[in-house]
């Protein structure tokens, strides 16, 4: 049985970024719907709340105190997130007992750089590596990107991904009651080969032309921003 449950609208003319269809491979003068079946029932949103190991636990926690307890738990990170310090917190003996780890999968971008260190902290804990856009990659950077995999994750599984689209089957064990292998993540990285996070509050609105400055000067080394901002410029609009 099949049913919507949540339809989600985009507002073209007023978004920063390129259209959803567009970003998918379709031309931007077609009129698309995209699909996507999911469980919300089973959903947590934890957007901004797991900054630290305890507080995926305690996230995790939660979790499995439901019931009936979730058979898997799939954890979407931030973008700035760092995989290999998740995986460690989850190679803990309780959460290990209680929910191991089955699989981690990396995404990367065909014709994306490979250089970047998010990127490689990455890869360097994948089970499973996802090629994306290859449609728009030439022949030429799909080789580099798997040649970039083989050099720093060569134990990795290397799927294609066209628009996206993981094979569930690589991601999701099919006998949940198979045994589990608990995996060394290996020593902390030193903090100039990994990422640092960096959060800023005002209780006033702040200067467009300064706050454009100060993003100039820190652009170079900033992998990620992102927040809702009023501007002193523009009163009551975010």
């Amino acid at each position: 049985i099949a049913r919507f449950e949540h339809c989600i609208a985009e507002n073209e003319e007023e978004n920063p970024w390129q259209p959803l269809h567009v970003e998918f491979g379709h031309p931007a003068d077609a009129s698309t719907v995209t699909v996507i079946p999911a469980c919300p029932a089973a959903m947590i949103d934890d957007n901004g709340g797991s900054q630290t190991a305890k507080d995926l636990l305690r996230t995790l926690a939660a979790l499995l105190r439901r019931d009936p307890v979730p058979e898997q738990i799939v954890i979407e990170t931030s973008g700035v997130a760092d995989p290999g310090e998740i995986v460690r917190t989850l190679m803990g003996p309780v959460i290990f007992r209680e929910a191991p780890l089955e699989t981690v999968l990396c995404v990367v971008d065909a014709g994306g750089p490979l250089e970047d260190p998010l990127l490689r902290a990455g890869l360097r804990v994948a089970d499973v590596v996802a090629l994306t856009k290859l449609d728009l990659a030439s022949a030429a950077d799909a080789d580099r990107a798997r040649a970039a995999v083989g050099a720093v994750r060569p134990s990795a599984a290397v799927v294609e991904a066209p628009f996206g689209a993981v094979p569930a089957e690589v991601v999701f064990a099919p006998d949940l009651e198979r045994g589990f292998v608990r995996r060394e993540v290996g020593p902390r990285r030193p903090a100039a080969e990994r990422f640092e996070t960096v959060g800023w509050s005002s209780e006033q609105p702040v200067s467009l032309a300064g706050f454009q400055a100060a993003i100039g000067r820190l652009a170079p080394r900033v992998v990620r921003a992102k927040g809702v901002l009023e501007t002193v410029e523009q009163p009551g609009r975010r």
